[in-house]
């Protein structure tokens, strides 16, 4: 059951939809016409959050934009480039309940002000995003929605704008997106070296903290929480790591997984190019201990499987009801 802050109460309301019903998603545009950049792309990006935890419940979901004026194209770019899935249409508000085949069931919008009279549904704020990263000294990076900035990464802004609540504003500056850019770093590695262990089993407890986390308001900053302590627990063995990241990532849209099968680094003189054949070792120093901080030899059946899986986004997880989605 997902529960949302719905801002036309000030209160919690819970949203039971049934999987033979659509989950129809109303996104606002701004109500003036005028498109405000990352503002505008957060709300998106709470709408793609709900798409992803949405169908981990086994629900289709219908959403569309819903905007006074058309959005400029560098907001489709961006859309892209963070890996949001865009809205099957993007018409005027008056077309917006046709449009989905009914009322819309939750209404997100970065000001709700004025809605809550005129549409049936939750209400859901999304809090503003101020750009911060031109006003340090020193800085000459093109800003946070231009390719390349942030570290390179794309998707560090991605992870920035979710280590917040999508309830609260959020502060934007180059210290804080080259630290997403950073933790993103890490776990890739941390998750292409867990890919070589045997599978285990998320723990029951860490899939009941996910299920909370996502079910309550969105909450992504507890669902990063969750990785964060289980990136430094010693007791969890590696390959319920590998699941637990795999898994959340559905949700969090970050790539986690894209390392694996990429070249591995090893001697300086190793010529190893792939994970299916590191069991040779290092073809010029004759060793077998290339990388060893980073792999370890694992059967090639294995490491295929496991790659083949994350290609398809398709973690591990244990038998669920089929009423109960895709959760572990």
């Amino acid at each position: 059951m997902l529960r949302f802050w719905d801002d036309r109460t000030g209160s919690y309301a819970e949203l039971a939809v049934k999987p033979s019903i659509p989950l129809r998603v109303c996104i606002h545009g701004p109500a003036d016409g005028t498109w405000s950049g990352l503002a505008d792309l957060r709300v998106l990006l709470v709408a793609d959050v709900l798409t992803r935890i949405a169908e981990l419940h086994g629900l289709q979901v219908i959403a569309v934009l819903a905007a006074a004026s058309p959005p400029p194209g560098a907001l489709d770019q961006d859309v892209s480039a963070l890996g949001i899935h865009p809205p099957a249409a993007c018409i005027i508000p008056a077309e917006a309940e046709r449009s989905l085949g009914g009322p819309a069931h939750v209404h997100l919008a970065r000001n709700t002000a004025g809605l809550g009279d005129s549409v049936a549904g939750l209400l859901v704020e999304v809090g503003l995003v101020e750009d911060l990263t031109h006003a340090e000294p020193g800085d000459r990076a093109a800003g946070p929605q231009a390719d390349g900035g942030y570290g390179g990464d794309r998707l560090a802004l991605r992870l920035a704008l979710l280590s917040r609540s999508h309830r609260e504003p959020v502060k934007l500056t180059q210290a804080v997106l080259a630290d997403a850019a950073k933790s993103l770093g890490r776990w890739r590695r941390a998750v292409a070296e867990w890919a070589s262990q045997p599978s285990r089993p998320i723990p029951p407890g860490t899939a009941g903290k996910i299920r909370g986390a996502f079910d309550e308001d969105l909450n992504t900053v507890a669902a990063l929480d969750v990785l964060h302590d289980v990136e430094s627990r010693h007791d969890m063995p590696t390959g319920a790591k590998f699941e637990t990241f795999v898994f959340v990532d559905r949700v969090l849209g970050l790539e986690l997984a894209r390392e694996i099968g990429r070249p591995l680094q090893g001697h300086a003189c190793c010529r190893i190019t792939s994970i299916e054949s590191r069991d040779l070792g290092c073809v010029t120093c004759d060793q077998n201990v290339c990388g060893e901080a980073l792999i370890r030899s694992r059967r090639a059946s294995a490491v295929q499987a496991r790659l083949l899986r994350c290609s398809r986004r398709m973690p591990e997880v244990k038998p669920a009801l089929p009423d109960d989605g895709c959760w572990p």
